[in-house]
């Protein structure tokens, strides 16, 4: 990231983030859907906080970090996946 500082690209997404979360809240027409799915594309947050993390790890741990990651990423889908598989009671 040598044209964007990391901060403010987290920042500025961070930002559209909530901007087109507030029109999916608060409009009451079919555009609501097209900003949700807008939403879902972060952008490069994901690259930017995985790129940034692996930058404060020793070089000797970086394979491990980078792994730790991935996992981490995972792992959040599969638990909601797990989640909306529970019967609600």
């Amino acid at each position: 990231m040598t044209r964007f500082r990391a901060e403010k690209v987290l920042i500025a997404y961070s930002a559209l983030g909530v901007l087109t979360l507030a029109w999916v809240m608060f409009v009451p027409n079919f555009t609501a859907v097209y900003t949700a799915v807008f939403v879902q594309r972060a952008g490069p947050c994901w690259a930017t906080i995985y790129a940034g993390t692996l930058a404060t790890v020793e070089n000797k741990y970086t394979e491990v970090a980078a792994a730790f990651i991935v996992m981490s990423i995972v792992g959040a889908v599969l638990f909601r996946r797990f989640r909306a598989s529970l019967p609600i009671t």
